[in-house]
Formats: structure tokens, C-alpha cells, sequence
């Protein structure tokens, strides 16, 4: 009766585990994306493909490049962000980044990945539209992404 018992509690767990997962990640559906474009509204700056930092979503944690280094972090999404009407976005929540410390090859490389990893630590929201990823910052800017 014990084990009976331990057994359906495992699978309750892992059952339970499996839909956090699924719910986690409603609009981006673990992909892999490349950032294209960075800024504020009006004054975006195109990012060249060679290099360009990358994010991949998996489940609750996001998974990346700066350009000069790898990076990792939780995330939690909410709601769904597929409708271009709903232009702020749904709610998008990330730990702590963690970063690797490897010197950048030169300024400008060193340059993007400051920018790109001080935008990534305000990210509030996200949105999706057809290809691209969107995701808003408390201070209005915005990292524009295309799916690879």
C-alpha cells in the first residue's frame, strides 16, 4: 500500500511538473531567437546577424549568447502575447542573469553585450508578432528579436 501510494504521488509530481512547464512558455513555445533590432521607440539600432546576441526559451529558464559570452536565467510568462492588439504585451518575469566572463574581441562587441544585458535585466514584457519576439523594458525600450 505504501509503494502504491509513493507511486501516484511521483506521478502526481511529475504530472504537475510537466504542466508548469507547458503553461510556462505559452507564446514562445521554446525557440531559439536572434535580436535584431534594440532601442527605444524611434531611435532603434539594427544588430548585425554575425555575432548578435541570442535567447532560446526552455520551459521556466531562458538560455543565451551576449555575442562574447553565455548567459542564463528563470523566467515566467503570463498570459498569452499573440494578439497585436495587446500592444504593452503579457508579463514577462526573469531571475537573476548569470553570465560567463569572457573578454569581448573588441569595443563594439563589448559595447552591445553592456547594452543588451542591462535592457535584459529590466525586461517586464513580451510580445509576439508572427517571427518576432518582442520583449519591453520598464524604461521603454525594446529588444526586438527574430526566430532562427
Amino acid at each position: 500500500m505504501t509503494f502504491r501510494a509513493s507511486g501516484i504521488l511521483v506521478l502526481a509530481c511529475l504530472c504537475g511538473h510537466a504542466a508548469a512547464q507547458t503553461t510556462s512558455s505559452p507564446v514562445v513555445q521554446n525557440g531559439s531567437w536572434t535580436l535584431y533590432r534594440s532601442g527605444k521607440a524611434g531611435n532603434h539600432h539594427t544588430v548585425l546577424r554575425r555575432g548578435a546576441p541570442t535567447i532560446q526559451f526552455d520551459g521556466v529558464q531562458i538560455r543565451g549568447t551576449t555575442g562574447c559570452n553565455a548567459f542564463s536565467s528563470s523566467a515566467q510568462l503570463a498570459g498569452t502575447a499573440s494578439s497585436v492588439a495587446k500592444v504593452n504585451g503579457a508579463l514577462l518575469s526573469l531571475g537573476p542573469v548569470i553570465v560567463t566572463r569572457r573578454a569581448c574581441a573588441n569595443a563594439v562587441e563589448g559595447n552591445l553585450e553592456a547594452s543588451f544585458l542591462k535592457s535584459l535585466g529590466k525586461v517586464k514584457r513580451y510580445a509576439r508578432y508572427q517571427n518576432l519576439l518582442v520583449l519591453y523594458t520598464s524604461d521603454r525600450e525594446s529588444l526586438i528579436f527574430r526566430r532562427n
